[in-house]
């Protein structure tokens, strides 16, 4: 992996979906995802956290699904 902006990058690629990620790779760049500041404003605490975290595994399970359905938008 280049760096963290490529690892996020793959993770969210319908194509790969991480696939290939190593397990420690895979958590570091989502404890990165989960622990990025919006804005300067917006404090980083559980329940952001938690809504971040359930929007990126819905992503993820949809478009696995849509993988394996091998439908249009994959």
């Amino acid at each position: 992996m280049y760096g963290v902006a490529h690892g996020l990058s793959y993770m969210f690629d319908p194509q790969h979906i991480g696939d290939k990620l190593h397990a420690d790779s895979r958590s570091s760049l989502e404890e990165v995802l989960i622990n990025s500041l919006v804005d300067d404003v917006m404090p980083i605490d559980n329940g952001r956290k938690e809504k971040l975290y359930i929007q990126f595994t819905a992503y993820f399970i949809f478009t696995r699904k849509e993988r394996q359905a091998n439908s249009f938008r994959y």
